[in-house]
């Protein structure tokens, strides 16, 4: 495939990504962004809103506001720019979404107030719909004993860079609350034929 049509084709797949039906606010997009600016400065952010353009839907970081909500195609849009442009791989994606929960000023706020496991679990639901318009993320299975947690997504599919960005986010979202390193894996995607996305969190 020639330069044109692997343009064309990253063109392609960004408008199916804006095709999908939803929102996502402001701050997760941000959060995207301040991650780049943290591995590689602000010459990274600048490659991937190069990009951006180039794939036909600019977005540049200082436009975004945070608390406002975006078509959620600009998720599966802005991984794929940064892809394309500093050729992350699906490993640094988990490692974007494992930075994404310290500048969030929504969670910061929430953790103040959760001071056990259970009523972080009880809150899952409630931030997964401050931050999306689409998708349901429960707690299915909570195993104190065995040192568990199993998280179920439904209803929500983009690009599976961003179920590693999902899967780093709860990893250490749930280290910040128990305060103890956390191991995390995708157990079940739908990209992989799954009716759902299936978390496992150890510790």
């Amino acid at each position: 495939m020639n330069s044109i049509d692997a343009i064309q084709e990253a063109q392609r797949k960004a408008s199916v990504f804006m095709e999908t039906q939803g929102d996502i606010r402001g701050l997760s997009l941000v959060a995207d962004y301040q991650y780049i600016k943290y591995r590689l400065g602000d010459e990274g952010v600048k490659r991937v809103e190069n990009e951006m353009e180039t794939l036909g839907y600019p977005l540049p970081l200082a436009k975004i506001k945070q608390m406002e909500f975006y078509p959620i195609g600009y998720a599966g849009v802005i991984e794929l720019a940064i892809e394309r442009s500093l050729g992350f791989t699906m490993e640094d994606y988990y490692e974007m979404g494992r930075y994404a929960p310290k500048s969030s000023i929504i969670l910061k706020v929430m953790l103040k107030y959760l001071s056990s496991l259970d009523s972080a679990m009880a809150q899952v639901s409630i931030i997964w719909r401050k931050y999306y318009t689409i998708g349901n993320l429960e707690p299915y299975e909570i195993n104190k004993e065995d040192r568990r947690i199993i998280f179920r997504l439904t209803k929500y599919e983009i690009a599976p860079s961003t179920c590693e960005v999902i899967r780093g986010y709860l990893s250490q979202v749930t280290q910040m609350v128990l305060n103890k390193p956390v191991r995390a894996e995708e157990r079940a995607c739908t990209f992989k034929g799954d009716l759902y996305h299936e978390f496992v969190l150890t510790w």
